[in-house]
């Protein structure tokens, strides 16, 4: 061997032991980008992974690395999961940037409400614990509350279907038209983690109607499943309010003006027995306040 050869051999073994290796490309996700971006498709927000996770030198936009020589998600639930879980949902495009720290509407008992809301939800286990009904006059912001909660429940990886009742009906009466079998129409309502309804009672009180509601409630009450739901309807028409978690011991008065618009109380609107079952299934919690609508708020 040379002297030259000798050299480069002594020059090569020192590089490579003083060489500082090649920096891992740090994961997008987990610096702390917001993963996807939401926006309006049609009737209902979108949501779409954002352009940090497309270009992370980590990830290439699939949300997994390889670790330990294992493929990984870059967060959980996995991104993939959480996108296709949005977008399933339907929730109503008006409500696309709503959140629970937005919600302004502080008129009435809304701090209390929504700190029993924050309760709820931070120690909801599908399958374990109770829904929820949220009920108050027209305009309190139930309805972005419902938002709120599914937007919520979809980045802890639930499956969610946001549901608008009297829409819901329509949908489910042009399906049976169509030939749509019950179980082919209902499935999707009740295989879900967890189903929200919103302007629950409102309709024509039909016996197709309430047999529809009735099979709904049934099904999920036998799966342990959750329905979270707002209504504009009351829930004791004593001294005149809302009240929750009345005694359906105590007589209901049986008014017989069942306009969608009309708002009395609830049992009366979907009958005993489903009145029942959501009482044992949910929480009731009363929204009080001004309506909203009347300003410039989103509600």
């Amino acid at each position: 061997m040379d002297k030259n050869e000798n050299r480069r051999m002594i020059f090569s073994k020192d590089a490579i032991e003083n060489s500082k290796p090649l920096s891992e490309p740090k994961c997008a996700i987990r610096q702390g980008c917001n993963p996807y971006k939401i926006d309006i498709k049609g009737a209902f927000a979108h949501a779409t992974i954002s352009n940090e996770v497309k270009n992370c030198p980590a990830c290439f936009g699939l949300g997994r690395i390889v670790e330990d020589n294992e493929s990984k998600a870059c967060q959980t639930p996995p991104l993939s999961k959480v996108v296709n879980n949005f977008n399933v949902a339907e929730i109503p495009a008006k409500y696309f940037e709503a959140s629970v720290e937005k919600f302004s509407n502080f008129s009435g008992n809304g701090k209390q409400v929504l700190k029993q809301i924050n309760q709820w939800k931070d120690q909801f286990q599908p399958l374990k614990s109770k829904g929820l009904v949220v009920t108050g006059p027209v305009g309190v912001g139930k309805s972005y509350l419902m938002a709120c909660l599914a937007k919520y429940f979809v980045e802890k990886g639930y499956s969610v279907k946001c549901a608008d009742f009297f829409q819901l009906l329509s949908d489910l009466r042009a399906g049976y038209s169509n030939g749509q079998s019950e179980a082919t129409l209902l499935a999707p309502l009740i295989k879900v983690d967890i189903l929200l309804i919103d302007e629950l009672g409102k309709g024509r009180n039909k016996d197709f109607e309430l047999t529809i509601l009735d099979q709904l409630v049934s099904e999920r009450y036998k799966q342990n499943k959750s329905i979270v739901a707002s209504t504009n309807y009351q829930l004791s028409s004593k001294g005149g309010a809302h009240n929750f978690n009345y005694d359906l011991d105590s007589a209901y008065g049986g008014g017989s003006d069942f306009s969608p618009d009309t708002f009395g109380e609830l049992q009366a609107r979907v009958g005993s027995r489903i009145f029942s079952r959501l009482k044992e299934m949910t929480h009731f919690v009363e929204l009080s306040g001004t309506d909203m609508r009347e300003g410039f708020s989103k509600t």
